[in-house]
């Protein structure tokens, strides 16, 4: 079970991979919802980590269009919450 926070920051290592090894793809899988505590303060912390284009495609192939296409500069509550939901809520299964 992975979650998108973690899916942000993997790539492919398996010998034979190229260089287009990230993001990872997501195929024949399902989703599973799973409510996690919100904190505003982890995710401002963590959005420099975040790779935004590779995040935005992997939530759009499992569904999600909540987050805008371009990272916002202005992290107000309501994208905090949609980028929460995102990251830690959202589970590949």
């Amino acid at each position: 079970m992975v979650r998108l926070i973690t899916h942000n920051l993997l790539a492919c290592h398996v010998k034979g991979c190229n260089t287009n090894n990230f993001p990872l793809q997501f195929r024949d899988i399902q989703i599973e919802l799973r409510e996690a505590e919100f904190n505003p303060d982890f995710l401002k912390g963590f959005m420099p980590k975040i790779e935004w284009k590779a995040l935005v495609d992997a939530a759009r192939q499992l569904g999600d269009t909540s987050l805008p296409l371009e990272q916002p500069e202005m992290l107000d509550d309501e994208f905090l919450k949609n980028l929460h939901h995102v990251l830690l809520e959202v589970k590949e299964v």
